[in-house]
């Protein structure tokens, strides 16, 4: 009786447009006949992948130790095909992703090859999951520079992104205190509010409430908010160059209304920008509370070193020695 090698050589034949990958699809070479198309062993060869795997099995299903002609594992294949199925758009942003159970009988693979394959898409920000529900397709995140003041139209279409908006308000309201103090007003003077869900490829990604002095208010009120930008609005047709701007920036759990906006849990993290725009005489011409959706974006800076602080650092170590 003969013992059993540690590994054979199979081919498996993609099936169908999805390259199923199981035992279903496999045949041991080279006695290997394709009965519904009727090739010969050696034609089938030009239609078949030679893969080397394990002859242990999980669940009935084999494991993840399989590899290709191109040395990537099962999971690795898995995670391949439903990358490129939401890159092709077949899974649209938001959209679930049929489940563990559903994926396993689709490539007759094991259970911890599918959650392989998905923890990696999930750290590559593909998909997300979200507990008691299941695993969503999810927009990848927004990587936002703060070197240079720029609007969210701006922005997204820097990124090849397609921005839009959502208004959700627009009105006269008196100052409270936060307000007056950015604006450089009076407690209760009036300005205008607008609040905006700005949206990118479909997902709402920021929940905007704008401030403007009621005299250049007055005139934004009554333009396309939808599709103007307020920063071009105000530099190209009103002629109110933004020269600088003052950010303050803090995390914060979403509150019902920042939550119902971005269609997100209360509670959930969100990035909390305070903004305030300057044009000439360090006039402040509009002040915004921007909420964007925590796990949508990352802020990105880079910072550089004062050269006097460096010194400054080396002397007064230089004095403490002397001291000692």
């Amino acid at each position: 009786m003969h013992a059993e090698p540690a590994c054979r050589t199979w081919l498996i034949r993609p099936a169908g447009r999805y390259g199923h990958l199981g035992p279903a699809c496999i045949a041991r070479y080279p006695a290997f006949v394709s009965p519904s198309e009727g090739r010969s062993s050696s034609a089938s060869l030009q239609h078949h992948r030679r893969l080397r795997i394990s002859t242990s099995q999980r669940n009935g299903h084999y494991d993840d130790r399989m590899t290709d002609p191109q040395g990537r594992t099962l999971y690795a294949r898995v995670e391949e095909v439903l990358a490129k199925e939401i890159s092709k758009g077949l899974f649209r942003v938001g959209q679930q992703i049929p489940n563990e159970d559903q994926l396993i009988e689709r490539f007759e693979v094991s259970r911890i090859t599918v959650r392989r394959a998905i923890a990696n898409l999930v750290r590559r920000g593909l998909l997300e999951i979200r507990r008691g529900k299941g695993t969503f397709v999810c927009l990848p995140r927004i990587v936002q520079e703060l070197t240079e003041l720029s609007g969210f139209v701006e922005d997204m279409l820097a990124l090849g992104r397609k921005p839009t908006a959502r208004v959700l308000g627009r009105e006269i309201v008196a100052a409270n205190g936060r307000v007056a103090e950015h604006l450089h007003l009076s407690k209760g003077q009036q300005v205008v509010r607008i609040r905006r869900v700005r949206i990118a490829d479909g997902t709402p990604v920021s929940f905007d409430e704008t401030f403007l002095p009621l005299e250049i208010g007055k005139k934004i009120m009554n333009d396309n908010l939808r599709t103007e930008p307020i920063f071009t609005l105000l530099e190209q047709k009103y002629q109110v160059p933004l020269i600088e701007a003052e950010y303050k920036l803090e995390a914060v759990a979403a509150d019902p209304t920042a939550a119902a906006a971005l269609c997100i849990p209360q509670g959930s993290p969100i990035f909390q920008i305070e903004r305030t725009s300057f044009t000439n005489g360090n006039r402040p011409v509009d002040y915004e509370t921007l909420s964007y959706r925590g796990d949508l974006i990352r802020f990105v800076t880079r910072l550089a070193r004062r050269p006097d602080l460096s010194q400054a650092r080396s002397a007064k170590g230089r004095r403490l020695r002397r001291s000692r």
